[in-house]
């Protein structure tokens, strides 16, 4: 769609947000500790800002280059039990959450060259 609008409006920008949520037990308060569950691996988004401007074409700051490899331990069951409904409003972390998200999140499970790359222009 914002392809679409920058074909038809010039000198425009665009910005595209993309979102995914796993779980619809979302924490929205602002508690810390109870958002471990939104920030771990049930959740995540990305945001670009596309243009049309010709007079930006030699001066962007970026080029992308690989794309990033998402990690999902939802389909473990130790992963997915460590932070599950349980009839109520909210999400219970049993205590393996902590042991579950370091798997996913050491270096050893996003190679370099699957991480997100970007390249000065």
């Amino acid at each position: 769609m914002a392809g679409n609008l920058l074909k038809v409006h010039e000198n425009s920008n665009a910005v595209i947000l993309s979102t995914e949520n796993l779980s619809s037990g979302w924490y929205a308060g602002r508690i810390r500790w109870m958002m471990v569950l939104n920030c771990v691996f049930r959740s995540g988004g990305a945001a670009i800002l596309i243009t049309n401007r010709k007079s930006t074409r030699n001066i962007s700051k970026h080029r992308l280059l690989f794309y990033s490899l998402r990690t999902q331990g939802a389909f473990d069951d130790k992963g997915y039990n460590s932070a599950i409904q349980e009839g109520f409003t909210g999400v219970t972390l049993r205590k393996d959450v902590w042991h579950v998200a370091g798997e996913f999140v050491t270096p050893q499970k996003l190679e370099q060259t699957k991480t997100f790359f970007y390249e000065r222009c």
